[in-house]
């Protein structure tokens, strides 16, 4: 009989602590992986966005020297367009003469998260 009860009580214990493994990881990835709605968001860990960090690799000439200073929040363009967004960005790359350059420009995004239109920041 003891037999049979310290087989059940190890298997309690193992469902239990497998629930418990389970329901912490589930909780880990809500906070480090959190689900956006919006197509264009801040990054949680940088406050990149990787629409645009993916356009700056894509048209600098000398990507491989891109260097972001700072990130704006991703807003809505104006309150008229809700699935328009904008968001600035402050960087510094290498331009065709080899000098480094400090660049501000505003991104601007349609409802899918695609940049539209960029332009300087003022």
């Amino acid at each position: 009989m003891s037999f049979v009860n310290n087989k059940f009580i190890k298997y309690c214990l193992l469902v239990s602590v497998s629930i418990v493994t389970i329901s912490l990881g589930a909780y880990a990835a809500s906070v480090f992986f959190p689900v956006h709605n919006e197509p264009v968001s801040n990054s949680p860990f940088d406050d990149s966005v990787a629409q645009v960090e993916e356009f700056l690799e894509k048209n600098l000439k000398n990507p491989d020297s891109l260097e972001i200073v700072e990130w704006g929040k991703v807003r809505n363009y104006t309150p008229d367009e809700p699935l328009r967004y904008i968001v600035w960005c402050k960087y510094r790359a290498k331009n065709s003469f080899g000098g480094f350059v400090v660049e501000k420009k505003n991104f601007i995004f349609d409802g899918a998260g695609k940049i539209v239109e960029f332009r300087d920041r003022k």
